[in-house]
């Protein structure tokens, strides 16, 4: 490997002496560190959007009738956004 060194150094550089399996090897090793580096920032923008995602709304229970908390036997209308001031019995 030093002979290698002395002739590259000795041509500035212009001719590379390694051979093709230590250029792929180079090369592969290169590859695998990028790949990495681009894997890495990846997870890191998937979690920035999970952190900044907006929670889906609450489910909401369509409107109708539904047993009233405060009067049992009775139910209350829902008109699907907020209770109102409907009761009737509940029908059996």
């Amino acid at each position: 490997m030093g002979t290698r060194k002395f002739m590259s150094v000795s041509t500035a550089g212009l001719v590379d002496f390694r051979s093709d399996k230590e250029r792929t090897a180079a090369y592969a090793k290169a590859t695998k560190k990028q790949a990495k580096a681009q894997t890495k920032l990846m997870e890191q923008q998937l979690r920035l959007q999970q952190a900044q995602a907006v929670p889906p709304p609450p489910q909401q229970l369509p409107a109708g009738w539904y047993p009233d908390q405060q009067q049992p036997g009775m139910v209350r209308w829902f008109d699907g956004h907020q209770w109102t001031a409907h009761v009737q019995p509940q029908q059996q």
